[in-house]
């Protein structure tokens, strides 16, 4: 048997990366106390001013709010678990699994809405099935429910618990190590707080768990203390299954990086500001200066002496405000959030499809100008006229007439305009259809517009 401590290359290489980026979705407090590591320091900034600087870090969590919004957004109802067959014990373990499914009171939806949670932050999660363990095996099944040994339930196992590994040909595990910790003391009056940290080793058909408990300035040796066949050991699996989303979807990873970027500026343009707000004063003089400055001092000046305050123009200070805002706008891009990142974002009308723009153009006989409602003049013999005068709701027809503003309909008769400036379509023929809205906005020509009309 190998180490049990042994760490795979790929866990080393990313825990630290999932050390920042779950301290980037936490935010507050922990990540004020882990701030030195993502709060650049200045090039040859004092040390105490950094500490002060640290200080007075704050943090605006916009990846952890999108995470959860998409968590709450997936799993705003209830899981259900659809039964078939007259198996009624089948059918009671279901509906106590969904009900509570970790032996803690969490139903199926709340532990899978946490994977789902751990998985857009760290790319990855995992699951492991296992059965209570009892001090000797049932005789039957009616002592398996008794005891309560066939009572499955699922473990939630981080990445960063997850330390070894290896796959097959098939890509599913062939073993697995899971490391778990625990800070408890012994009993009630202990004043020491001991560590137990476990290694639960797992195979296709068994398992081994390894104890070593550290406390009172002493350290115990690694010791077996459990083992034997798991949960699928029948199927022959490994009982940790894992729940992995392709790159594109890692929202912590996608945004991770911007967010800290948004994280430096915002502070540093805070301590910009809080500095600037305290002034020193500057005195303009020939002469040379002795004089005490202060709240219960007073100065003298000089007929050609001058008196002023230090003061940032602040146009650097626009443009940290406006990268800010980039920023904010950006982070919400990459997670596909753009109406919510602050950005008005214009709701196209639905697109006049390719049938209705061709019919539309041969209806009228060619090329066809479309205008709004109260611009222009129909004649009132016009074919289809409803003899209404041009602009009022009336005038509509269904026949060969005019074209309103909120509707298009499907024959244009007449009504040919030419389109000027802010024109959506001049010619739909030549115009793209995904821009042939449904809402046409198209100018008259100057004197075209008739004496009942508001103009042009």
């Amino acid at each position: 048997m190998g180490d049990i401590k042994a760490e795979h290359p790929e866990y080393i290489a990313k825990k630290p990366v999932l050390r920042m980026y779950r301290d980037l979705y936490v935010g507050g407090e922990r990540l004020k106390v882990n701030a030195a590591n993502y709060l650049t320091r200045r090039q040859k900034e004092p040390l105490d001013v950094y500490h002060e600087r640290l200080g007075r870090v704050f943090y605006e969590n916009y990846v952890g709010s999108i995470i959860d919004w998409y968590a709450a957004t997936l799993f705003r109802r209830e899981s259900m678990v659809m039964s078939e067959g007259d198996n009624e014990a089948g059918r009671k373990f279901l509906s106590e699994f969904t009900d509570d499914c970790d032996r803690r009171g969490g139903s199926l939806s709340e532990v899978f809405r946490r994977r789902l949670i751990e998985t857009l932050i760290c790319g990855v999660s995992y699951v492991l099935v296992d059965f209570p363990r009892t001090g000797k095996p049932a005789g039957n099944r009616a002592e398996e429910e008794i005891t309560g040994a066939s009572r499955a339930y699922l473990v939630e196992c981080s990445p960063e618990d997850v330390i070894n590994w290896s796959h097959d040909e098939s890509g599913n595990f062939e073993w697995i190590v899971v490391r778990t910790e625990q800070r408890s003391r012994r009993s009630f009056d202990d004043p020491e707080m001991v560590t137990e940290t476990r290694w639960t080793y797992y195979d296709k058909t068994d398992f081994r768990t390894y104890l070593q408990v550290e406390g009172g300035g002493s350290k115990s040796a690694v010791e077996l203390v459990d083992a034997g066949r798991h949960a699928l050991a029948r199927q022959g699996r490994v009982p940790v299954f894992e729940l992995k989303i392709p790159e594109g979807l890692w929202l912590m990873n996608k945004a991770g990086l911007l967010q800290l970027e948004h994280f430096n500026k915002s502070n540093a343009l805070s301590w910009a500001l809080s500095m600037g707000l305290f002034a020193s004063p500057v005195v303009y003089t020939d002469r040379e200066w002795d004089q005490i400055v202060g709240e219960s001092y007073y100065i003298q000046l000089g007929p050609e002496d001058k008196f002023g305050w230090t003061e940032p123009e602040g146009h650097v200070y626009q443009i940290a405000a406006d990268n800010l805002k980039r920023l904010q706008e950006e982070i919400y891009r990459v997670c596909y959030l753009l109406s919510q990142g602050g950005r008005h974002v214009v709701q196209p009308f639905r697109p006049v499809g390719i049938e209705q723009a061709a019919r539309l153009c041969g209806d009228s006989g060619g090329p066809t100008d479309l205008r709004r409602c109260r611009e222009g003049h129909d004649q009132g013999d016009s074919a289809g006229d409803c003899g209404c005068a041009a602009g009022r709701a009336g005038g509509r027809c269904i026949g060969s007439g005019r074209v309103r503003h909120w509707r298009v309909w499907q024959r244009t008769g007449r009504c040919r305009e030419a389109a000027g400036f802010r024109d959506r379509i001049a010619d739909p023929q030549e115009a793209d259809l995904q821009e042939a809205c449904l809402q046409v906005s198209l100018r008259c020509p100057a004197g075209g517009e008739g004496p009942d009309c508001g103009g042009d």
